[in-house]
């Protein structure tokens, strides 16, 4: 059919539009598989357009309908090509989204994959450190074991056996006695008098302090504390006191004894620890008599030196050498210093072939496998052995003993050696050593043994003798001046535990000390130039400053200063002056939070009263409160100390090289 008017061409247009659409939109359709719904609605307006046409083709209608049905197609035909960018659009639109997807989806299997990771590694850390905690009390346990081993090699027999006697004992108790679970607002230990005393933490091997009602002694069966452990309990109270210093009778068909501190807890007391004898009363002819037989036997001794000669202090079998001939051969029992660093043993020297060049004066060997430390403290030890006249940086300085002795005046023992590795021995093939001048006793050791000493005739003290704590106290201010003056160091250490007898010292009949003290200083491990910054310290010798550091988490940030050692002086004086160490019973921790603490009062600063009964001298109670001032400004210098009249109220005194008439 021929189409010659203008709606023919329109509906030819119009059927051709929709066979082309119709074909396009089916290979989209094949080619997408979507928009099904939208083609049949394209599909829908091209037939309703076609149809319109062709109606009015056919209808025979005058011309003048022509504009109206001619509007109609372009407004579909507008329509069409409006709706198919809107399907365009769409179509874009689902299949971004589609993709999107598809990237989520992947996202979450890694994200599951990476959480199975995540916990299979929490699982392995927690299996970790239950395999650690496992190990860590299992090496408790050992090192109680062999604590307990240590202690009963130590015994005589007599305490051996007394000790088996006491473990059958607790067995049998401990089979017969009912465990009945009982609940208390307090601690299981703290229950009434009236409970089985079996069920109560035993302290063996124990002694009373007489002057703070204290108990030391191994305790066993407590609820936190590990069987063998040596602790201090809190001052008992008036009748438990009385009990244990009186009536205390060990028996073990008797029922125990049970004692009650002042904080309400509860012991059972058992093995007491064995009674030092008193000295015998000696007349100074019978003294004198004395050091001439030891003279004798000790010149015989060097005259008749071979290598089967008797020791007093038995050889291990071990030796230690410096690889350039000299030897040492080690002997008694290593007793390990309580930071757990180092190792203390005593030895003899001997020469290559092994045999003892001097029987008689045995050393201190000193060994650690921390070899900087240890050459650190032999330098430190150099510089004041060397004196004011040597060479080097220091070497001009001049201590106020020193000005006034004309003499070295070196308060410290004498450093002979250093080993930087210990040849000849397995043992301590990894360790280095400093051989140093032998002492006996420290001065807490001491100040322990003095008052824990109970026997009838001679009562024992509840301080140090007066003499004792002067002589003391200046070695103590000479140490710290010919660091400060000659080296240029801060101690960071003095205390009781670092001043030492030199020889044994025994009380007289009516409980005062003998004419002759020797007493020095020891450990410069923790000494550091002026200045600088502390690379170790004690707490009961730390300042409120630099407990404010500790706390802060910047102890090793603290810059050092002569002061440091001022407080420290303070704190000895006050515990020689009254007995008894003012952090007593405190743990470290809690020493740090209590001078960190901005409200904190010294010692002797808060009730002039009270100061004056803890310190009766008023002298010695000024020197104290001068070094305790919390402002390290305000505290007196060394050479102040020196100089106080605490030290020259008794005259002239002779100040050489630490002994004292």
């Amino acid at each position: 059919m021929t189409i010659t008017n203008n709606y023919g061409m329109r509906a030819a247009l119009c059927a051709l539009l929709f066979l082309a659409h119709s074909t396009s939109m089916h290979t989209a359709n094949a080619w997408m598989g979507s928009n099904t719904i939208q083609s049949r609605a394209s599909m829908n307006k091209y037939s309703k357009l076609l149809q319109a046409t062709i109606e009015d083709q056919l209808s025979g209608e005058e011309q003048s309908r022509a504009p109206r049905r001619t509007r109609r197609i372009d407004d579909i035909l507008e329509e069409y090509e409006a709706t198919g960018d809107a399907g365009l659009t769409i179509s874009v639109l689902e299949s971004t989204l589609k993709r999107e997807q598809e990237k989520t989806s992947t996202l979450s299997v890694q994200l599951a994959h990476a959480q199975q990771i995540i916990d299979e590694q929490k699982r392995n850390i927690m299996a970790g450190r239950s395999s650690l905690q496992e190990k860590s009390q299992a090496l408790l346990e050992t090192q109680r074991k062999l604590q307990e081993l240590e202690r009963r090699l130590q015994m005589n027999p007599q305490q051996q056996q007394q000790q088996q006697q006491q473990q059958q004992q607790q067995q049998q108790q401990q089979k017969e006695a009912p465990k009945a679970q009982q609940q208390q607002q307090q601690s299981w230990w703290q229950g009434e008098a009236s409970q089985d005393a079996s069920e109560y933490p035993l302290i063996t091997n124990w002694s009373i302090n007489l002057n703070t009602g204290e108990v030391t002694g191994s305790v066993s069966r407590h609820p936190s504390i590990p069987d063998g452990t040596t602790i201090v309990t809190s001052g008992l109270n008036p009748e438990s006191f009385t009990k244990a210093r009186h009536e205390f009778s060990y028996d073990p068909d008797q029922p125990p004894t049970v004692v009650v501190t002042r904080s309400g807890s509860m012991y059972q007391l058992g093995v007491q620890k064995q009674r030092k004898q008193a000295p015998p009363r000696v007349t100074p002819q019978q003294q004198q008599q004395q050091k001439r037989r030891e003279e004798m036997q000790r010149q015989k001794l060097r005259e008749q030196i071979n290598p089967n000669i008797s020791l007093d202090i038995p050889l291990t079998g071990e030796s230690i050498s410096n690889g350039m001939g000299t030897k040492y051969l080690l002997a008694g029992q290593p007793k390990r210093k309580p930071s757990g660093r180092s190792e203390i043993v005593l030895a003899y020297k001997c020469d290559d072939s092994l045999r003892v060049c001097d029987s008689v004066t045995p050393y201190v060997i000193k060994l650690s496998t921390n070899k900087e430390k240890l050459r650190r403290e032999y330098e430190n030890y150099k510089m004041m052995q060397d004196g004011p006249g040597s060479s080097g940086l220091f070497g001009g300085a001049l201590s106020l003993f020193d000005q006034q002795n004309d003499s070295k005046g070196d308060p410290f023992v004498t450093c002979f050696d250093f080993l930087p590795v210990c040849e000849a021995s397995i043992k301590y093939a990894q360790h280095s050593a400093l051989v140093m001048e032998k002492g006996h006793e420290d001065l807490r050791d001491y100040e322990f043994n003095l008052q824990s000493q109970d026997d009838p005739e001679y009562a024992a003290a509840s301080t140090m003798d007066p003499s004792l704590v002067w002589s003391a106290l200046l070695v103590a201010a000479k140490c710290i001046d010919v660091l400060h003056s000659r080296a240029r160091l801060v101690w960071t250490d003095l205390k009781a535990e670092n001043l030492i007898f030199m020889e044994p010292q025994e009380s007289e009949a009516d409980g005062s000390i003998g004419n002759v003290v020797e007493i020095k200083g020891i450990d410069l491990e923790s000494a550091i130039p002026h200045r600088g910054n502390p690379l170790d310290y004690t707490p009961e010798a730390c300042p409120p400053e630099f407990a404010k550091f500790h706390l802060e988490g910047k102890a090793y940030d603290f810059v050092l200063d002569y002061s440091y050692d001022v407080w420290s002086f303070g704190m000895l004086a006050y515990e020689l002056a009254t007995g008894k160490a003012y952090f007593r019973g405190k743990t470290p921790t809690e020493i740090m939070s209590i001078l960190g603490d901005p409200n904190f009062v010294p010692p002797l600063g808060d009730d002039e009263e009270s100061a004056a009964y803890l310190v009766p001298d008023p002298q010695l109670r000024m020197l104290i409160q001068g070094c305790l001032k919390v402002d390290p400004r305000s505290r007196i210098s060394v050479r102040n100390i020196v100089r106080h009249a605490y030290f020259t109220q008794y005259g002239n005194q002779d100040y050489e090289s630490g002994t004292f008439w």
